[in-house]
């Protein structure tokens, strides 16, 4: 009779995977139904011959609905079997129960966590530095899942971040460290992990500047009042220290001390909060910098800010500035190139902020300031951001068609840049011909 029947849909067109398939539905349907209606000791039966197949599409509900009938908790005889018998099959649980089976089995925990975060930190890499409010990667979201409102996992998981950062120096950890508490409160359970967590009120601070693409000079001493705040040799420190060197801070904060000092120059004034503010920006980008060596050699200490050197450069980018604006050439060229040497090789933050500001001299045609920035830039410096980099040389080469002359008057100082930090080609491209 069924091959009669089969033969019979062939002829009216219905391919035999289509009846298949809808047959398998039909059983499983009724299945899941029975199982319903079962005892909770008849569920465990079947969930336990059942629970092998678990990884095949068809028959997942099937062990689902039992665990469902079950009350949703595996039973302890079996968490051990996910280290062997059943070893990588709880992936295919539902989230409670995959939750239950990593807290009682850490090398299960550790095996798929490290998986999830690996394939979350490539995928963060082929794609744009995301904003808070951006669709967030897939991996993220299947972190979270698997994190929910268990502290111990989230825990592993912060171990695996700091881990993978204190070995590579790669910020998408520190981007991840924040992204992933920020996405906690939208999980289940979740509300109560990211609560726990004392990085959480910083994370929202975070939140608000890049929602706002900028660091607020008051954001700014709110979020360092809250990590000085933190005695020293308190492991929190090197968190909050990740959490500042995600990409976007990073950028933020280095943008916002440029357009700060150009908007002092603009309005001719230097208010008694100037220092104040440009020191809670300059703190965030030291450490910024200084995360790597905090998670890496544990010693959780607040860097010190180099106060005077930061005073000499930032004086420097003033006088340039204001240069600028007049259309004069700056007084003495030869002494502000010697202090912005000096300062930025006593300073960190100095050092790594001469890239933004030759960006912004670039775009806005400073010829004179390009002249001082670029020879003092020393080896390796381009590491500082490749987006600055990248605007540099965007800004640049325009100077091609707008300013020839003035390009060429820097050509020289350019090369030889180009070749100290290992932009030859790109140099090149720009000068080529002129």
């Amino acid at each position: 009779m069924c091959v009669q029947m089969l033969q019979f849909l062939n002829v009216l067109g219905v391919r035999r995977g289509e009846i298949y398939e809808m047959m398998m539905k039909t059983i499983r349907a009724n299945l899941e139904e029975a199982i319903e209606k079962r005892s909770i000791e008849e569920a465990e039966k079947i969930f336990r011959l059942s629970l092998p197949y678990v990884h095949a599409y068809e028959l997942r509900p099937v062990v689902n609905k039992a665990l469902s009938r079950m009350g949703g908790v595996v039973p302890e005889e079996f968490l051990p079997l996910f280290s062997t018998k059943y070893k990588g099959l709880e992936v295919h649980l539902p989230p409670d129960a995959r939750r239950q089976v990593w807290e009682a089995n850490s090398e299960a925990a550790l095996r798929q966590l490290n998986d999830l975060l690996k394939a979350c930190v490539t995928e963060s890499s082929q794609t744009q530095m995301s904003s808070i409010d951006s669709k967030q990667p897939k991996s993220l979201l299947a972190i979270g899942e698997a994190v929910g409102g268990s502290w111990s996992l989230y825990q592993t998981v912060l171990k695996l971040l700091r881990g993978g950062f204190a070995h590579s120096a790669n910020s998408r950890y520190c981007q991840l460290r924040l992204d992933l508490l920020l996405s906690l409160p939208f999980q289940s359970k979740g509300q109560q992990v990211y609560d726990k967590d004392p990085c959480s009120k910083l994370s929202t601070a975070l939140q608000t500047c890049i929602r706002s693409n900028k660091v607020a000079t008051d954001h700014a001493k709110s979020i360092t009042k809250m990590v000085y705040g933190v005695p020293n040799n308190h492991p929190v420190l090197g968190d909050m220290a990740m959490m500042l060197n995600h990409p976007r801070i990073t950028i933020l904060a280095k943008r916002e001390i440029v357009k700060y000092l150009g908007s002092l120059v603009v309005k001719k004034a230097l208010p008694r909060s100037a220092m104040t503010d440009l020191s809670a920006l300059s703190k965030i980008v030291l450490l910024s910098l200084n995360a790597a060596v905090l998670i890496k050699t544990r010693k959780f200490t607040k860097p010190k800010l180099e106060d005077l050197a930061l005073k000499v450069f930032y004086t420097a980018m003033v006088s340039l500035l204001g240069s600028k604006l007049l259309g004069e050439e700056p007084p003495d060229l030869s002494t502000i190139l010697t202090l912005v040497r000096k300062s930025s090789r006593s300073s960190h933050v100095a050092q790594h902020m001469l890239l933004p500001f030759l960006g912004r001299a670039a775009r806005t045609g400073d010829m004179w300031s390009v002249k001082v920035l670029l020879p003092a830039m020393a080896k390796g410096s381009s590491n500082s951001g490749k987006v600055f980099l990248d605007e540099f040389f965007a800004s640049i080469s325009q100077w091609r068609r707008r300013s020839p002359e003035s390009l060429k008057s820097i050509k020289s100082v350019l090369k030889t840049w180009g070749r100290r930090i290992g932009v030859s080609k790109r140099v090149s491209k720009v000068t080529d011909g002129i």
